[in-house]
């Protein structure tokens, strides 16, 4: 503040604004809440840093979690360019946890919707059919698997060109030149040669303690 604005402020002062700027915007925060849990498409993800205790709310002074969730427009599976969009929203929130508690808590104990996440235990309680891996993880697992040798990297490389053939059409229906129920159609091709390429890694017979990221990417298949 005096580097910014050249006003002297102590941090209690800090902490004292801090808590009237929350009551202010306590409502619309509430509102942000109740609509990701109403929300058709969630995407989710967590991430830590270091929370003191000045407001006297974390004494043990455990590691704190930022929490996000983030909807997503639904648009008619019938339209190439949907002529109305649902609001966006970006919701956070900070918690002292990383557990399912923490994940019930920011989407809702009666979460419908359709979660996208990477494979944290605590988004475990949303039933399988509604899950959704990012595949940024997944594209970056595909990746290490290629990298390695014999019967690991062809099945990388097989999995890397699947995942581009997936978003050279997705781009298609970004862009407005696919709609999405022809998208719909041409993806279960991918989506069954994904689907034989996992059970494969699955099924590959892995020594003892000899780590992959096949093993882990292998169990994976069930969520695509």
């Amino acid at each position: 503040m005096q580097e910014v604005f050249g006003i002297a402020i102590s941090l209690g002062t800090v902490n004292k604004l801090r808590f009237e700027a929350s009551d202010a915007v306590t409502t619309c925060v509430d509102e942000a809440k109740q609509y990701i849990h109403c929300s058709k498409v969630v995407g989710a993800d967590e991430t830590s840093f270091n929370q003191a205790n000045l407001d006297g709310c974390n004494p043990q002074q455990r590691k704190a979690w930022l929490w996000v969730a983030v909807t997503t427009p639904h648009a008619s599976s019938r339209q190439s360019r949907p002529t109305q969009w649902l609001p966006l929203v970006t919701f956070f929130e900070i918690a002292l946890t990383r557990c399912t508690q923490a994940a019930e808590n920011l989407l809702g104990e009666n979460f419908g919707g359709i979660l996208n996440s990477d494979r944290h235990g605590a988004y475990n309680w949303v039933e399988l059919e509604r899950r959704q891996l990012c595949w940024a993880h997944l594209r970056r697992e595909f990746i290490k698997i290629s990298e390695r040798s014999g019967v690991f990297a062809g099945l990388g490389i097989a999995l890397i060109k699947q995942q581009e053939k997936l978003f050279e059409l997705w781009h298609r229906v970004r862009d407005g030149t696919l709609a999405r129920y022809e998208f719909i159609e041409l993806v279960k091709d991918i989506k069954e040669q994904i689907l034989t390429l996992l059970q494969r890694a699955a099924d590959y017979e892995i020594g003892y303690r000899k780590k992959t990221p096949l093993s882990k990417t292998g169990r994976s298949s069930g969520f695509i």
